[in-house]
């Protein structure tokens, strides 16, 4: 179809496109020029949601159509334009077109962004449901969750960073946090051990709050107070739970003072207390007054279930009133923390530990000066497991045992810190062993030696 315009020249439809065809008449070059103006006409309605994508304008100016080669053959010559041509109604045209497609590009650019962060959380919607599907530990139930969590906990090491365990379970997320707060036993192992009075007082504040959530749960508190100057505050804090204790191990520097709070302890208070450990870094005191404080402690001797206790490094093993006959494990010294304590000053406690099971002796002193012992023998008739680690004159000891149960031994010989050569006491204490077994009549079913040779 095909029409004639007003200017002489005519319409025409093309696949959908109306086309006006423009004759433009060239008095100095005598020849007509073409020009099209296109305009986009939809052949069909557009659908109501697809309206806001057609541009607002009708009229779009054909990119180097006939008029556009026009002004371009008149740019690159000195040839004047053809009469026929408004230059500021085409500019104006031009502009209109500029300013209404520059409207219509930036709201598609506000829809683009609003799809782009629509996609956005959809994306993350898809996330997490696929967390869900993928994540079995989502789907444990509470009660398993919560078992989980206290295994992860009780075979971690204890060493100062232990504290920290619990609260890294509440840093992974709310549901996990919700849980680990309302498990009263991830908060019942208590250990802190402050390197410095500027650490006192936040580990003061850690120590509240594990208290506070444990509940009623039996607790397992290890505490060193060897590197602080304030060490009464601490123990005047755990000193008030005393019925839930379930282990308890103090790190002192060497005054006897900072057991003061204990003596605040009823008897029969330590119903639950199974396990202690002591420990002294440095000498305690010597003074009358100081020795013979220790004896005021006597929260001990009411302890029904008290089976373990571990003395390292200083403590003498007859400091504190402890129920030596009721105690199945015994242990003065360890590898990481030996005793400076004689092997002949534990004789007579362990004569009253009558049903003593295992017996770990680790020292670290090489006294020269010996008193004069009498040999006396030491029974202890349920013994079953003796280890015995770089301790000096271990022959007295091998030499006066008599332990029929016996059937596991540990040794680690002795050797002589001031000389440059590795002497060890293998050789004279192979004799007292010899003693012992013999006069023991026990059946050792594993022996474990630790022997170097220069």
């Amino acid at each position: 179809m095909s029409t004639r315009p007003d200017n002489g020249g005519s319409w025409e439809t093309q696949n959908g496109v109306v086309v006006e065809r423009v004759l433009v008449k060239d008095e100095d070059r005598e020849k007509t020029i073409s020009c099209l103006f296109l305009f986009l006409i939809p052949q069909t309605p557009a659908k109501p949601k697809e309206q806001h994508i057609l541009p607002k304008t009708r009229r779009i100016r054909g990119f180097m159509m006939d008029i556009d080669l026009a002004i371009q053959d008149a740019l690159h010559s000195s040839l004047p334009l053809a009469s026929g041509l408004d230059l500021h109604r085409e500019l104006s045209r031009a502009q209109t077109d500029v300013a209404e497609l520059g409207t219509q590009i930036s709201e598609l650019r506000s829809q683009t962004s609003q799809l782009e962060k629509q996609t956005d959380l959809l994306q993350s919607r898809c996330s997490n449901i696929q967390s869900l599907l993928s994540s079995p530990i989502r789907r444990l139930p509470p009660e398993i969750l919560a078992v989980i969590f206290k295994c992860a906990i009780d075979l971690q090491p204890i060493n100062s960073h232990s504290h920290r365990l619990p609260v890294r379970l509440t840093q992974t997320c709310r549901y996990w946090r919700q849980l680990a707060m309302s498990v009263s036993q991830l908060w019942s192992t208590i250990t802190l051990w402050p390197s410095g009075d500027a650490q006192l007082a936040r580990h003061q504040v850690i120590l509240d709050h594990f208290l506070a959530r444990s509940g009623t749960t039996p607790l397992s508190i290890s505490i060193g107070l060897s590197e602080v100057a304030d060490d009464w505050s601490m123990i005047n804090t755990i000193v008030p739970h005393a019925s839930r204790w379930q282990s308890i191990s103090l790190r002192l520097r060497g005054s006897w003072f900072t057991l003061h709070p204990f003596i605040r302890i009823d008897d029969c208070t330590l119903g639950q207390l199974e396990r202690v450990q002591f420990v002294f870094d440095t000498t305690p005191r010597t003074n009358p007054f100081a020795l013979a404080f220790p004896r005021y402690v006597r929260c001990f001797l009411s302890a029904p279930i008290l089976t373990s206790v571990t003395l390292n490094y200083a403590w003498p093993p007859n400091a504190l009133p402890l129920p030596w006959a009721q105690l199945a494990h015994l242990t003065i010294g360890t590898a990481i923390m030996p005793t400076d304590i004689p092997i002949y000053d534990v004789f007579e406690t362990l004569r009253l530990c009558t049903h003593l099971t295992s017996f770990t002796f680790t020292g670290n002193s090489d006294v020269l000066d010996e008193p004069i012992l009498q040999h006396h023998p030491i029974v202890l008739p349920s013994l079953r497991s003796l280890c015995l680690g770089n301790a000096h004159r271990d022959d007295l000891l091998l030499s006066r045992l008599v332990v029929p149960e016996l059937n596991q031994f540990s040794y680690n010989p002795f050797r002589d810190r001031r000389s440059s050569e590795e002497i060890y006491s293998l050789s004279s204490s192979l004799p007292a062993f010899q003693l012992c077994h013999a006069q023991s009549g026990c059946t050792i079913t594993i022996l474990s030696l630790n022997v170097r040779f220069a």
